[in-house]
Order: structure tokens, then sequence, then C-alpha cells
């Protein structure tokens, strides 16, 4: 696991919060919002290959 915890729960939300924007918002560009499952999907397992592929310990 390279994610911190409270990054884990801001992603968490964030991501939570981009996939609630698909049925809030009624402009066409709303599908850009299951974008949300990255930082979700991040957040649920604590790991995130870009911080893997960047900082390499």
């Amino acid at each position: 696991m390279n994610i911190e915890l409270i990054e884990r729960v801001i992603r968490i939300l964030i991501g939570m919060g981009m996939l609630i924007a698909i049925f809030a918002v009624a402009h066409p560009a709303r599908w850009l919002g299951i974008v949300g499952v990255v930082p979700l999907f991040t957040g649920l397992i604590g790991w995130c290959p870009l911080y893997a592929w960047l900082i390499r310990d």
C-alpha cells in the first residue's frame, strides 16, 4: 500500500462525488464523471500505480 489513510479517504470521497455527478447533472458532459472510478478504486485498495511508478522506494 502506497497511499496514506487520509489520502485514501479523500480519494474515496472525490470518487463517489464524481460518480454521483453522473446522476445529478443534466449536462451531456456528465459522463466524464465516470473518471471517478479511478480515485474511488485506488482509494479502496490503497495502492496507486502512478505513485508506484513516480516514487520508487
